[in-house]
């Protein structure tokens, strides 16, 4: 599991750190990873999978094919295509291609968000943003949350 947020920074090769945290997570399912793009509200980030995960994942699709053509399409055109593998190299870092880089806007800067069995990565521009729209998302109401024992 993926919890919290932490900022990387991104040299000039295009090698970020991964967060010692999120590291530790990757403990026993190895250090292969499968990178992609995605949209979080209309922000660009990377999607990032242990690559057992990622496994899963195009299992649990090729299971729904019958299901629901658009997202299939979604899937076939967009997400697995982009996808990048990488491994973290001795200093835990990862070599991000210059195109997933230039599609999540990534700069000097970057934010690591934990989303259960993945992770995300935002500028930090874009992190604000999504982070902020997130919490105006919050409802209202204590009894909607509180259903989910928040």
């Amino acid at each position: 599991m993926f919890r919290g947020n932490f900022t990387a920074k991104v040299d000039e090769k295009g090698r970020v750190s991964f967060p010692a945290k999120f590291r530790e997570a990757l403990e026993g399912v190895g250090s292969d990873i499968c990178v992609t793009n995605f949209k979080v509200d209309g922000y660009h980030c990377l999607d990032v999978y242990p690559k057992a995960e990622w496994l899963k994942l195009e299992q649990r699709i090729r299971d729904q094919m019958e299901r629901s053509p658009r997202v299939i399409k979604f899937f076939q055109n967009y997400y697995f295509p982009g996808v990048q593998e990488c491994q973290l190299d001795r200093q835990g870092r990862i070599l991000l291609c210059s195109r997933l880089r230039d599609y999540a806007d990534l700069g000097r800067e970057v934010v690591f968000a934990g989303v259960l069995d993945k992770l995300r990565i935002f500028s930090s521009e874009n992190w604000d943003n999504v982070f902020s729209e997130g919490e105006a998302n919050l409802p209202d109401d204590p009894d909607v949350v509180a259903v989910l024992g928040v």
